[in-house]
């Protein structure tokens, strides 16, 4: 499993494949990364980042013959992670193709990322809200999808054998 690697990039791809934004100017956008809302019209996309809920996680001691002191620590942790995809459009584009957004999400290829990169999307959607009124004089057509993604994290590092341990000198031992 390739372990470094930003979900959120891997996302913003998938999108920008599956719903055919691959022209100029960029039409798919990172939350919290410069950009300025287009002046043209069309279908833009802002993947987001919301949270994570951790539901399990595991230290365990294995035998390694390859490490230096012959055992290695393994930790995992599995996570449900919340993303939130805004759509939006000067024009009725967003209003007319949101829905593609979740096609994009179970796709074929959605579906060979999560085998890649070892995770999986939610098949349906926590919420899906239309965010067009608070865009005021604007007028945006804009649209927000939530959903939930199952990720683990794993590391693996060499421990210390009880043999290679210091004792810190102000450390008073009973004899």
């Amino acid at each position: 499993m390739p372990q470094e690697f930003e979900l959120i990039k891997v996302l913003a791809e998938l999108l920008r494949t599956e719903l055919d934004l691959t022209v100029a100017p960029p039409r798919v956008f990172i939350y919290n990364q410069k950009w300025n809302i287009p002046d043209d019209d069309g279908l833009f996309v802002n993947v987001s980042f919301l949270s994570d809920r951790v539901f399990s996680s595991n230290s365990t001691i294995v035998n390694d013959p390859l490490s230096d002191t012959g055992m290695t620590e393994e930790l995992s942790t599995n996570v449900q992670e919340t993303y939130q995809i805004d759509v939006f459009s000067r024009d009725n584009s967003a209003r007319l193709r949101k829905h593609e957004v979740i096609f994009a999400l179970r796709s074929l290829a959605a579906q060979q990322a999560c085998e890649t990169y070892s995770f999986k999307i939610g098949s349906i959607p926590s919420s899906f809200i239309d965010l067009s009124q608070i865009e005021a004089s604007a007028r945006l057509n804009r649209y927000a999808l939530r959903f939930n993604l199952l990720r683990g994290y794993s590391r693996t590092k060499s421990i210390d054998a009880f043999t290679n341990f210091t004792i810190p000198p102000s450390l008073i031992v009973n004899q």
